[in-house]
């Protein structure tokens, strides 16, 4: 992904993630002096305007990593909060660091979930979330079914040109019980205490740059194109979209937006 174009057309996670913590906030226990880690941060906007707000005045520190490095520059560019640490982590790497077993109270993940691909990266995220919080400690996760561009690459797998660059977004995109598929997951992970919730969300977006945009800022495969040929492929992607993206509807004001309604699912997990 690219932090400036996630950055600039990918704001519309803000407001779910805003009413989820809000709603959900209830079932997060707080203790003196905590320890926090964002895990996936993106472009730090969450950590910033949705966490912030809602953590102990007294909390020791709070971490916020991603796996790409841009990202973390732009983090460190974009975002002071105070007591915090900005690093490269990856979720899904084979070992955590050391000096982050069992070391904070809460671990928080937003939209990211449905980034990985295979169950088995899923369990790894999951699993490495475990070992860094520490006994009692707990994970606030929300993240889509599959995500909206599942459907675009689905049908880009075959195409002539791009076809050898694309995958599934989602890991479990194509399972008939989505939430069934992320439960037994959090429970390999060793997460045996969880509440799980489902939110229906709606986004909509107006008719031509601003989908289209939003679209290709979350699409990890653009960064991945050579980029001599990254301009055509962004143009053959965002024709997909027009294609198969979600159904134009007319507003009373006349205005033509794309709608698209995706469930959400909310996972507080505690480590025993």
């Amino acid at each position: 992904m690219i932090p400036e174009l996630w950055a600039k057309y990918n704001t519309l996670t803000l407001r779910p993630a805003m009413n989820h913590i809000k709603k959900y906030n209830h079932l997060l226990k707080w203790k003196n002096n905590e320890s926090i880690l964002e895990v996936a941060s993106g472009d730090g906007m969450i950590a910033k305007h949705v966490l912030v707000p809602i953590l102990p005045k007294d909390y020791k520190e709070f971490y916020i990593t991603d796996k790409e490095p841009e990202f973390v520059k732009y983090i460190k560019r974009n975002v002071n909060i105070p007591k915090s640490k900005v690093f490269k982590q990856d979720i899904v790497e084979d070992e955590v660091p050391k000096e982050l077993e069992n070391r904070f109270d809460h671990v928080f993940g937003f939209f990211f979930l449905n980034m990985l691909r295979e169950s088995k990266n899923v369990r790894k995220a999951l699993a490495n979330t475990h070992k860094m919080l520490k006994p009692g400690g707990q994970s606030f996760f929300n993240f889509l079914e599959y995500t909206p561009i599942d459907d675009i690459l689905i049908k880009m797998v075959i195409h002539p040109k791009w076809g050898r660059y694309t995958h599934m977004m989602s890991a479990h995109c194509c399972h008939e019980n989505p939430l069934e598929a992320y439960t037994k997951d959090f429970i390999a992970a060793g997460f045996e205490d969880a509440a799980y919730n489902t939110e229906k969300e709606t986004w909509e977006l107006e008719e031509g740059s601003e989908w289209e945009h939003l679209f290709t800022s979350t699409n990890p495969i653009v960064s991945k194109i050579p980029e001599s040929q990254r301009e055509d492929y962004i143009r053959d992607y965002v024709e997909y979209c027009r294609m198969v993206g979600p159904p134009k509807v007319k507003t009373a004001e006349g205005k033509v937006i794309r709608k698209l309604v995706k469930n959400v699912l909310i996972v507080v997990a505690n480590k025993r």
